[in-house]
């Protein structure tokens, strides 16, 4: 079961995991956190290509709906170990623990693929229903070695990947920086 946490908490979340891998020793959560001090995160996060002119045209009903369908597919596409978040209008997050550079390349492939789907919208006022194609852009990053960075700037980190997939405009592209 995945578990799905608002974007304030999603944060809190980070600054609080972060926090406790960094502790000494003596903290209660110890043999939790030595689990993650070592081991590779990954960040991933997902903004929604175009969405603002299907809330425009197609009402706040149907962007809802494109919403839960995303929300949906990016579920299924991940591991149960996997902690995701919608953390904003159109933009999703996840943590995937214990992935690696090399390990995340394929659930980056499969999300690209379960995310780019046909979804039919109705029109409010006309009634009438229309296929549009629904993408989103894909950044990500993972943190390996003994560094840990703050929640901030591990989160500024992947959205900035995001950016830059987003001016890339391609699908199945994947760039892979170290």
């Amino acid at each position: 079961m995945l578990i799905i946490l608002t974007s304030s908490f999603f944060y809190e979340f980070l600054v609080f995991f972060f926090l406790m891998i960094r502790r000494p020793p003596r903290s209660t959560l110890f043999p939790y956190t030595t689990l993650f001090r070592s081991k590779p995160l990954a960040l991933v996060y997902i903004d929604t290509n175009r969405f603002k002119p299907v809330n425009d045209v197609y009402g706040h009903k149907q962007g809802d709906h494109v919403i839960r369908e995303v929300a949906h597919r990016f579920r299924g596409a991940l591991y149960a170990t996997d902690i995701v978040a919608r953390y904003g209008g159109d933009e999703f997050v996840a943590v995937l623990p214990r992935t690696s550079g090399s390990e995340i390349i394929a659930p980056l492939k499969k999300l690209a693929k379960h995310l780019c789907f046909d979804i039919e919208l109705e029109h409010p006022q006309t009634v009438e229903k229309t296929q549009k194609r629904i993408t989103v852009a894909i950044g990500s990053i993972v943190r390996s070695g003994s560094r840990i960075p703050s929640a901030e700037e591990f989160i500024e980190c992947a959205e900035q990947m995001m950016y830059f997939s987003k001016g890339k405009r391609s699908s199945y592209e994947l760039d892979i920086q170290e």
